[in-house]
C-alpha cells in the first residue's frame, strides 16, 4: 500500500512525493514508485525534481540517494517538530 505523485510539472521546480505504509517495508514498493515516476518524468523531458524528506527516515534518503537525489538543505518545521532535507 502507497501512493506517489509528481507536482507542479508546468514550473520550474515539479515536486515528487512518496508514501508506502509502515506495513510494506523491504517490498520494494517505494523503488517501483520512484522509478515509474522517474521514468515516467524522463520521457517528458523533466530533468529536475524537487522532494522533502524527513531526516531520520534513512531508509527513503538511501533509496533516493541510490537515484541520484542529493541534499542541498535542511529545515526543521516547528509545527511537527521533524528536520527535513530537500
Amino acid at each position: 500500500m502507497g501512493w506517489a505523485f509528481l507536482a507542479n510539472l508546468d514550473a520550474n521546480h515539479p515536486d515528487l512525493g512518496i508514501a508506502v505504509a509502515e506495513l510494506m517495508p523491504d517490498k520494494g514498493l517505494g523503488k517501483s514508485l520512484l522509478s515509474q515516476l522517474l521514468g515516467w518524468a524522463s520521457k517528458r523531458g523533466i530533468l529536475k525534481i524537487y522532494l522533502m524528506v524527513v531526516m531520520d527516515n534513512h531508509r527513503a534518503i538511501r533509496l533516493y540517494e541510490s537515484h541520484g537525489f542529493v541534499t542541498y538543505d535542511e529545515e526543521f518545521d516547528e509545527v511537527d517538530q521533524f528536520s527535513y532535507g530537500g
